[in-house]
């Protein structure tokens, strides 16, 4: 048994937050005992902590004993009120928190639960001013926030990482209307790349692999996909250089967004690649994993988007094998 975690970015502990706030739903309940210890060992008692937790039912309330050790004032809702209050955890919030009252200086949301409870404890953050950080219950598929099964759209995103989406719709669209599509990678990244050729073969594109003795010359209206983890390889870099001066379109995926390939790349997507996670696993290993998640999801989107294309493909499939 081989258990990877813990996964995506854990809740900060600010000096500056004398009140935290824990509002959990269900299971949500689960991160906020280590974040309580954590706050505990960091900061002592200069932090009030406080639990608004809310479960269906008295039944499912757990871990309460652990929180009361730490000294972690609790207030309950329960959805049939045989604990607590009866409901959900939104009174405990209105209570903590009233209406017309000064915002309590230090004092922080920190929320996980259900996505109806999540929207409704940021949009009161955002009408009391009091700042507010979630973690979200999504499955994750890959374990790497790379096919996209747990992202979630925002409002205001300034960070690149938010804007992993957009690009991915924009990769996808200009492969489809790309004439020929010229695929470029060194070493395994290559391998990976020449894999997502085969699937844009079967969903019907006309695909090439640069260095085979078969491969045409490269134009205007042509797309180079280049897969890179570094975006310096020397060899990988001039070819590319090549295309966009040949008029081709140059479209690069890379963990490293400042980087000479990135600065050719229209569009460019970054595949960010954590550096704790990327420490266990030998050299490129955990980009190469994370690209072949990453373009078979894009060849996925395709295909689901386009009546029959499923049954193209297998028609489309080797046969001299």
């Amino acid at each position: 048994l081989d258990v990877l975690g813990p996964l995506g970015r854990e809740f900060p502990v600010e000096p500056a937050v004398t009140d935290a706030i824990f509002v959990a739903g269900g299971i949500g309940v689960a991160p906020f005992l280590l974040l309580a210890r954590t706050f505990r060992e960091q900061r002592g008692k200069a932090t009030r902590l406080r639990l608004l937790y809310g479960a269906r039912s008295a039944a499912n309330l757990v871990l309460l004993d652990e929180f009361k050790k730490l000294g972690v004032e609790i207030e309950l809702a329960t959805d049939d009120g045989t604990r607590g209050t009866k409901g959900t955890v939104m009174p405990l919030l209105d209570w903590t928190l009233p209406r017309g009252a000064a915002s309590t200086p230090g004092a922080q949301l920190f929320a996980c639960g259900p996505n109806v409870m999540l929207k409704a404890v940021a949009s009161f953050a955002a009408e009391r001013g009091v700042p507010c950080l979630a973690s979200l219950e999504s499955m994750m598929a890959c374990g790497f926030g790379t096919c996209l099964a747990c992202v979630f759209p925002v409002h205001d995103a300034s960070d690149a990482d938010f804007h992993y989406e957009r690009d991915m719709a924009t990769l996808a669209r200009v492969l489809w209307e790309a004439k020929s599509i010229f695929l470029l990678g060194a070493g395994r990244s290559g391998l990976v790349t020449r894999a997502f050729g085969t699937r844009l073969v079967q969903l019907g594109k006309v695909c090439h692999v640069v260095g085979e003795s078969t491969t045409p010359a490269i134009g205007r209206g042509d797309l180079l996909l280049v897969c890179s983890r570094t975006g310096e390889t020397k060899t990988v870099v001039v070819l590319a250089q090549t295309a966009a001066a040949s008029g081709a379109r140059v479209a690069v995926v890379t963990a490293q967004p400042s980087s000479a390939l990135a600065d050719l790349g229209h569009p460019l997507v970054h595949l960010p690649v954590s550096p704790d996670l990327s420490a266990r696993q030998p050299l490129g290993s955990l980009f190469e994993q994370s690209l072949l998640l990453f373009l078979d999801a894009i060849a996925a989107g395709i295909a689901e988007k386009r009546p029959r294309a499923l049954i193209q493909m297998r028609q489309r499939h080797a046969n001299l094998e």
